[in-house]
């Protein structure tokens, strides 16, 4: 019976994974920073899309291939997880700026 809901509980988590990138974008977006950083959105995107593709190409999924999507789940959460972090600290607490001496 629990073999029954796994898949079910990897597509939600890939689905959360889904929302999370897109609600990135739109905040990038929003501060007008969605370039400098569109490389690594894609990067993300491009891997769930994988993952997914690997869940939804046969009617029934595996254990072998479920063990596998969530391994790829699992880093990719991981990656997404620091990489927002990252991208966080870095607009909350920027750099200081030196001073601008013109001659």
């Amino acid at each position: 019976m629990v073999e029954d809901f796994a898949p079910l509980n990897l597509r939600a988590r890939l689905s959360a994974l889904q929302d999370r990138i897109a609600e990135a974008r739109t905040k990038l977006e929003a501060h007008g920073a969605v370039g400098e950083h569109s490389e690594e959105l894609t990067k993300f995107a491009t891997q769930h899309d994988a993952i997914r593709g690997s869940l939804d190409s046969e009617g029934t999924v595996t254990e072998l291939q479920h063990s596998k999507a969530t391994v790829q789940t699992d880093s990719l959460e991981k990656e997404l997880k620091h990489w927002l972090e990252s991208i966080e600290h870095r607009y909350n607490e920027p750099t200081p700026r030196g001073p601008n001496i013109s001659v």
